[in-house]
């Protein structure tokens, strides 16, 4: 009878947890501007990981349809944390410009000119507005490392109108952006350090 009791009770406790539905699509964010620069420095650069502000350290793909609220997609995920999909895509973005004599990753940078931090404030696809639009956010701070002083700092914000009012669509668009993102933070940090 016991025996009878626990199996009753596993069944029941089993029946009443929330079953959630599998991730049936993962997408990457891969685009990024390969414009080159007509300027060359012999400075090098160290692009530290970006961060993620509270919200956006998952691979939750998030949407809004009202203000002050952030939802997820059930059946759709990013394939990592966008803010670590970002990062080589900067990195990258920076090295094609040709400007920098050397473009360094990581957090180790005692042997380099400049340092650039980059934090995600937002990524999301904004339902609120028709067709719907795909809102990314990025905050970056340009430090000159010998003396550790801030050359520049900026907050990008870039909106871009979905194709479709679907995850793909905000997809899409979210590649689209990172392109824009990559391409105006490359002018922005060889700008600030001509």
């Amino acid at each position: 009878m016991k025996k009878l009791s626990v199996i009753l009770s596993c069944s029941f406790l089993t029946a009443c947890m929330a079953v959630k539905s599998p991730i049936t699509n993962h997408y990457n964010l891969t685009s990024y501007s390969m414009a080159p620069s007509s300027h060359h420095s012999s400075n090098s650069l160290t692009v530290t990981p970006t961060a993620a502000i509270d919200g956006y350290e998952t691979d939750q793909i998030r949407y809004t349809t009202k203000p002050f609220t952030l939802s997820s997609f059930a059946k759709n995920n990013w394939a990592s944390p966008p803010a670590t999909m970002l990062y080589p895509l900067l990195i990258q973005s920076l090295q094609q410009s040709g400007y920098f004599s050397a473009v360094g990753s990581g957090s180790y940078f005692s042997k380099t000119t400049y340092r650039l931090d980059t934090q995600l404030i937002e990524l999301r696809q904004n339902f609120i507005k028709k067709p719907s639009v795909l809102e990314l956010k990025v905050k970056a701070v340009l430090t000159h490392v010998e003396d550790n002083q801030i050359v520049a700092s900026r907050l990008f914000k870039l909106a871009v109108t979905c194709q479709k009012d679907t995850p793909y669509g905000g997809v899409l668009a979210a590649n689209e952006a990172t392109f824009k993102l990559t391409k105006a933070m490359t002018a922005f940090v060889i700008r600030s350090t001509l």
